[in-house]
């Protein structure tokens, strides 16, 4: 039952990702910053996008550099097809990188490479968020790539780690600035 409700899933986003009215931008990724961030080169214009649904280690994070790897397997120095190309929240251009019929975004998912952005859930499909669920579940359930890690820490929680220790330690520098003069 679980497998003819993924191939329903997969079937519903090939129609959904191949419909004339998704908004597209066609081109070559010609950098790869991190698993989640690419540079598109498209009618001579750059354009830097987020991978919509995912968010992957940062680069001083555990998986990181793996994360990049793979991303860059799959995209770079490539043709593809920016799916579902938008302005996120932040201002960011974000979108569905698919190359010869691949969803890198998903691939990243699926390989233990990057988790489903739920955050951001309203950037996806209802199919799409279903597919990236059930891709993390299975890469989580197999100990594939960061899982295979005892406690993966998520991205959003290693800058929150990050910026918390910066800010203690501009206190703490800040502190003993003002303090030098009663030792």
């Amino acid at each position: 039952m679980q497998l003819i409700k993924l191939l329903i899933l997969v079937a519903l986003e090939f129609t959904f990702t191949n419909s004339a009215y998704a908004d597209q931008l066609q081109g070559r990724i010609i950098e790869v910053f991190d698993g989640d961030t690419v540079t598109l080169l498209s009618e001579n214009m750059r354009v830097k996008i987020q991978l919509t649904g995912i968010d992957a280690p940062e680069m001083k994070q555990d998986f990181g550099v793996q994360s990049k790897q793979a991303l860059s397997d799959c995209a770079l120095d490539k043709i593809v097809v920016i799916d579902d190309y938008k302005s996120g929240k932040s201002g960011r251009s974000i979108g569905k990188v698919i190359v010869d019929g691949v969803d890198c975004n998903l691939r990243q998912v699926r390989n233990g490479m990057a988790w489903h952005d739920t955050q951001h859930s309203e950037d996806q499909s209802q199919v799409n968020q279903q597919l990236y669920a059930d891709a993390e579940t299975m890469a989580r359930s197999n100990r594939i790539g960061l899982w295979s890690q005892s406690n993966p820490v998520a991205p959003w929680d290693f800058v929150h780690q990050v910026n918390v220790k910066k800010t203690q330690d501009a206190f703490s520098k800040q502190w003993l600035n003002r303090n030098r003069q009663f030792r």
